[in-house]
């Protein structure tokens, strides 16, 4: 029985695998899930350690934890109401999955869990709605390479990689 066989120059598990009479044969692309490691570690500033607004981005506070999910499970996924709170509607009364954003970073922190370290993220402006309230949501589940979170260092990172 032959086995598999990896080009020279392929990273271990990387793009090519098995063998069909000795030819390599093409497979799904691999990608490893990258959660950033900034100098200082990750933070939920304040309002006076803020990071000025971008417009081009809305904000979401969550705990590490949930953002390691994020990275790893590749998406920052859209939850019920009573996900994370004590409310069975949302401010305007639906009941459909939805993850909240804020246009300002300053206030984000107010609505980071209460459980785990709180941290600050944020996503592309573009397509976001805007409920009766002022709040701005999606229904759709965010891939990670487009979520951002905030470091001590006062930097932006890349939460996880294209798939």
């Amino acid at each position: 029985m032959d086995q598999p066989r990896v080009p020279a120059g392929s990273p271990q598990g990387g793009q090519w695998t098995g063998t069909q009479k000795g030819v390599a044969q093409p497979m799904a692309r691999v990608v490893r899930t990258v959660f950033p490691k900034p100098i200082g570690g990750f933070h939920n500033p304040t309002r006076d350690t803020a990071p000025l607004a971008d417009p081009a981005f809305v904000y979401h506070a969550t705990s590490e934890e949930n953002a390691r999910d994020i990275a790893t499970d590749g998406y920052l996924v859209p939850h019920k109401p009573n996900y994370g709170t004590d409310q069975d509607t949302w401010p305007d009364g639906s009941t459909h999955k939805r993850s909240y954003f804020i246009g300002d970073p300053a206030h984000a922190g107010s609505f980071a869990p209460d459980h785990g370290r709180p941290v600050l993220l944020r996503v592309p402006s573009e397509g976001m709605k805007r409920e009766s309230t002022g709040d701005q949501f999606t229904n759709r589940p965010i891939p990670a390479h487009k979520v951002e979170i905030f470091g001590r260092d006062n930097s932006w990172y890349q939460l996880g990689e294209e798939r």
